[in-house]
């Protein structure tokens, strides 16, 4: 079974993801010790690796406002690293929703 998730947002915003992971054998809370974690975003031409924040079970991080710009589409895939195996935690299909007025920085009055 595929872990995937399908979400939408408004494009030039910023999304903040966070996965609670279990042990698929036992269901008990994901123990991340000697594990690497890594997640890739992808809009279009635009994709990049991000950071990832784990505390304990759950893997956090950020897409940036900028990378969904002009895009309709996006894609976000975390992966686990031990040893020699690639495990898949979590695919997020992402749906983004045009702007009226996509700004990325504050503008007063």
């Amino acid at each position: 079974m595929l872990a995937e998730l399908s979400i939408e947002m408004r494009e030039a915003t910023t999304r903040y993801m966070n996965i609670t992971c279990k042990d698929p054998t036992t269901g008990e809370a994901f123990d991340f010790t000697g594990y690497d974690v890594q997640t890739w975003v992808a809009f279009g031409t635009e994709q990049r690796y991000v950071e990832n924040t784990i505390i304990d079970n759950i893997v956090s991080y950020k897409i940036p406002a900028t990378i969904s710009l002009g895009a309709r589409t996006g894609v976000a895939e975390t992966r686990i690293f031990k040893d020699e195996d690639v495990f898949e935690v979590l695919r997020a299909n992402i749906t983004v929703h045009k702007a009226r007025k996509p700004d990325t920085e504050f503008h007063q009055g």
